[in-house]
């Protein structure tokens, strides 16, 4: 018998490992691969290899999903599992209820299996009958598909019986552990046998039913294809797009540079390194052929792109090629790969604009700089326009008079954004810096387009879903005052939700470009995306919040952002991460913790907070703690859980000390404010709308 500690992420079984040893799980949990795609948590009591035979070989790894004790035995016949279920008589009945927890998520797994495999069978016949119609309605011979017309029935459960045992084993669990586990050793050794045996017999019945289904996916992707091909021209002819959707973009390339209006060495230049890129299979090459190449696209792309901006904005309509050329960065069909070009003209097609105007297009964006209605963002510098054109003067680039004619200048302004904002976020959001291109590819395109794709109401929905939990993400404390009520400052709260630009690019990564314009803190921050993000939205949204409320606390405070004397989230959390090695509320486990993830991050406060309000915002709010005890302080004193959550948390013995504090503290606000309310409503009938917006905001 040995005692063997793993950490949380550790292998403990790798794909090829001999089963020579009976592992039990003490404490922890552990992920048991079952199949190609099913993984199963088993947790404490848990006989990991209870289905295995000895010198059988480990098809699936076992992984710590939490720092894991286990006890393992020596594992030499299939009686010595009886043998130690025997030796820890006292512990067999726990034993006994963890073999049939897990037996009964394996059979769950399989009856989830052998639904999907009917509900694939189905969508497939039904897709076949529909696709038949839709080629009569198109006035077009169907294509016949052998795959489809031979699809089989998906493999019948056979151990639906078995289910229904091993639940209501698991819902009389405790009555078992008593009255039955308990009698003798025995029984639990012929339920955790059982288990073995069926655990053993369902993994394969596992496998067909997956097979099933990757197979009759394999077989029939040919008929998806001509099924999905049809279905996008029925649409299109039904939303009057036939004769868009038709538009040839064969010759996409020479259609960009000519509307640009570009001549001479650019455009010969932009036109043969396109053409050369594509004709490269590997277009991640870091050779410094390779390097040159990309550095000269790039150069050459945005002189096209600046130059077919400025045109656009004097035409009525633009064209479709060129839609797509300013959202994705596409120049070439070939480049692209035909069924992506197909798919970039459709989305292009359907795109709908934002109509509050704050999910935007990079090429969107550039249109409201062009036309005066928002200011050009920070360059990498950090300066802003206004302080751009300053250091210009002062270098002796510009003069008085060129400073005053630039400063509201549209394709200044536009210029300046396009080379210095956009360009740099183009290349940070797309997650490859390095080998990062401007041109769409098909390379970069690792998921479907149709999924990926950034919408303003999938923006809109992710960035609520954020704020449904930390309601005063984007509030700002401002102030105003009304001396017809003798008041000459009120405090009060107001919410700036925060532009978000969408790169056109395929990426995966995100970043809080600005938090305000200039100095008035109620303008909009600045958020910067792939338009195709092919990574976790969600994630994204919650980083960008996170990112957000460290700028926007950093801007508040100015320079006393770290000082510790004047307590605010920056400060607080800085001065955590600095003396957490000294700080007695926090174990020596957790000091190990913090130490890697400060390592992970780089060392970079902020880092390492994004990730802890991950955490919050995704598993803290639902109560799954994540976060020790200090930084769950910090983040509901600063990010605080909206009503809602704090209800379903108020007897949380984690939050319960913070919420009530928050609710005294609150109530005492609401209290202040209504003794202002009472007064302002003996002087006037007209509230002013900035004091009903505190109230709303305290009642959030």
């Amino acid at each position: 018998m040995a005692k063997q500690e793993f950490q949380k992420g550790s292998i403990i079984h790798v794909v090829g490992d001999t089963a020579d040893t009976v592992d039990i799980l003490l404490k922890g949990k552990v992920g048991i691969g079952i199949g190609d795609n099913i993984t199963i948590s088993a947790g404490n009591g848990t006989i990991l290899d209870v289905f295995m035979s000895p010198g059988e070989t480990y098809d699936y790894p076992y992984v710590a999903y939490d720092d894991c004790t286990i006890y393992s035995y020596d594992f030499r016949n299939e009686s010595d599992i009886i043998k130690i279920i025997k030796i820890n008589a006292s512990m067999a009945p726990v034993l006994a209820s963890a073999n049939i927890r897990f037996a009964k998520q394996v059979l769950d797994n399989l009856a989830l299996t052998h639904k999907k495999g009917f509900e694939v069978y189905q969508n497939i016949k039904k897709l076949y009958k529909e696709y038949e119609d839709l080629c009569d309605s198109l006035g077009e011979e169907p294509d016949q598909f052998e795959s489809v017309d031979r699809l089989p029935e998906p493999p019948e459960n056979d151990s639906e019986w078995i289910k229904e045992i091993l639940d209501a084993c698991a819902a009389k669990d405790a009555v078992l552990r008593k009255s039955f586990y308990g009698l003798d050793v025995s029984f639990c050794v012929a339920a955790i046998m059982t288990c073995g045996n069926v655990v053993r017999k369902t993994r394969k019945e596992l496998e067909k039913a997956d097979m099933y289904i990757e197979l009759a996916n394999e077989s029939t992707a040919d008929f998806m294809k001509a099924y999905n091909r049809v279905k996008k021209r029925t649409e299109a002819r039904e939303n009057g797009e036939a004769d868009v959707v038709d538009e040839d973009i064969s010759d996409a390339l020479e259609d960009i540079i000519s509307y640009s209006g570009v001549e001479g060495e650019v455009a010969d230049r932009f036109r043969d390194s396109v053409l050369e890129f594509r004709s490269i299979t590997d277009k991640n090459d870091t050779s410094d052929d390779m390097r040159k190449l990309r550095r000269t696209i790039t150069k050459d792309f945005y002189t096209i792109y600046e130059s077919a901006f400025f045109k656009a904005q004097e035409d009525s309509k633009l064209p479709l090629v060129m839609k797509m050329f300013f959202m994705y960065g596409f120049v070439d069909t070939e480049l692209a790969g035909k069924e992506n070009a197909e798919e970039l003209k459709r989305l292009a097609i359907r795109w709908k604009s934002d109509p509050e105007g704050r999910i935007l297009t990079a090429y969107e964006w550039l249109q409201r700089i062009y036309k005066l209605e928002d200011a050009p963002s920070k360059n990498e510098f950090d300066n802003d326009w206004p302080a751009y054109l300053r250091e210009e003067k002062r270098s002796g680039n510009l003069s008085d008079s060129d400073v005053n004619s630039m400063l509201d200048d549209p394709k200044a302004r536009a210029a300046f954004e396009l080379n210095n904002m956009i360009q740099s976020a183009n290349r940070m959001t797309s997650g490859t810096i390095t080998t990062f291109v401007p041109v769409f590819h098909a390379g970069e395109v690792i998921r479907p387009l149709d999924a990926t794709i950034v919408t303003p109401k999938k923006a809109k929905e992710q960035m609520a879903a954020v704020t449904n939990i930390d309601f005063g993400c984007f509030y700002r404390e401002t102030v105003t005052s009304y001396p017809e009520l003798k008041m000459n400052q009120f405090r009060y709260s107001t919410e700036v939700l925060p532009y978000l630009i969408l790169m056109p690019n395929c990426g995966s990564r995100v970043q809080m470009w600005q938090e305000i314009e200039g100095r008035k803190r109620t303008t909009r921050g600045r958020m910067v995306m792939s338009l195709y993000y092919m990574d976790d939205i969600e994630t994204a949204m919650i980083e960008l919040c996170g990112q957000f409320r460290w700028e926007m606390c950093k801007t508040i405070q100015g320079v006393h952002w770290n000082d510790v004397t004047d307590p605010s989230l920056t400060a607080e959390y800085s001065d955590y991460l600095q003396f957490y090695k000294k700080n007695h509320d926090i174990s020596p486990d957790t000091r190990e913790k913090i130490k890697n993830q400060l390592q992970k991050a780089r060392n970079n406060s902020r880092g390492v907070f994004v990730q802890d309000y991950l955490s919050y915002i995704r598993n803290e709010s639902k109560g799954q703690s994540k976060l020790n005890k200090v930084a769950r302080e910090m983040l509901f004193k600063y990010c605080t859980f909206g009503k809602d959550i704090r209800s379903s948390m108020a007897q949380n013995p984690q939050y319960q000390s913070f919420i009530e504090r928050y609710e005294i503290k609150n109530k005492q606000e609401l209290h202040s404010l209504a003794l202002i309310i009472h007064k302002v409503e003996g002087m006037t009938e007209d509230i002013p709308e900035e004091i009903l917006k505190q109230k709303d905001y305290l009642q959030l």
